[in-house]
């Protein structure tokens, strides 16, 4: 099946949805979008998010974005995910690939973003205790060739976006928890505050959808967990220095061009 024959098979898959269910699609809504890189708290932060009334979502869809019709299949997907349940004023989804979805389609759809980073030592340790990706070199240097792609996303998606997104380091998601969801309520205009303490649903905890760990099973935010997995990894100083540079660049670009807690 070439790529027209995918993308058309794909299109039929969503008329079908809209004519079995055509209020899911009629329905006035947003979209809301976590950006980030695999390992950056982004579960905790979606999850934080799904559990607010005026947002539906709490996982990675894993929609493939090449046009309009592709934010009507979001839709589905997040209601499947939580059981047929009515979709609330903003829908998310959080992207952690770039080739998912490209910054002039977000800007298209007038979607409100967040941008997630983490620092490096400790995304890397993760990714590569995860053993989550195949292809050449060590579990390290895949996790580098990762991290550095997402953040160069990154900085094209905050580049290319006239709404400002909103710029979360995802140190301050623990260290300054109250201050990062007063903004996002803010910036979001939520109709009452984000609580630390949030929803499990059908999906925590399984891979593929995000954090497979204990710890966002606990259905609140936890600041002195153990890094379970990432000590063991040793990151060479070369692989680390160059990560630390990338991040560096990338959260100096990121708060020139973003809301953030400062």
């Amino acid at each position: 099946m070439n790529a027209r024959q995918r993308r058309w098979k794909r299109y039929r898959d969503i008329g079908g949805l809209v004519l079995r269910r055509p209020s899911v699609a009629l329905r006035r809504c947003r979209y809301l979008f976590i950006l980030g890189h695999m390992r950056s708290r982004s579960s905790l932060l979606s999850h934080i998010l799904g559990s607010h009334p005026d947002i539906s979502g709490y996982a990675e869809s894993h929609v493939r974005y090449d046009g309009r019709l592709d934010f009507i299949r979001l839709r589905y997907r997040v209601r499947e995910m939580l059981d047929g349940a009515a979709l609330s004023r903003y829908v998310l989804d959080k992207v952690l690939h770039s080739w998912y979805l490209q910054p002039a389609l977000l800007e298209r759809m007038e979607a409100r973003t967040i941008l997630l980073v983490r620092e490096p030592a400790g995304s890397m340790r993760s990714l590569a205790s995860q053993e989550v990706r195949k292809g050449e070199g060590s579990p390290l240097e895949r996790s580098l060739k990762h991290y550095r792609r997402q953040l160069d996303w990154l900085e094209a998606c905050a580049a290319g976006l006239s709404r400002r997104p909103v710029f979360i380091e995802s140190s301050s998601l623990l260290g300054n928890t109250p201050r990062v969801l007063e903004l996002l309520r803010d910036r979001l205009a939520l109709s009452e505050p984000l609580s630390e303490r949030y929803d499990l649903f059908k999906h925590t905890g399984r891979p593929v959808y995000g954090d497979p760990s204990d710890i966002i099973r606990t259905g609140t935010v936890v600041r002195d967990a153990p890094a379970t997995g990432e000590a063991e990894a040793e990151i060479p100083a070369a692989l680390l220095d160059e990560a630390r540079r990338a991040y560096e660049h990338c959260v100096s670009i990121l708060r020139q061009r973003c809301e953030h807690i400062g």
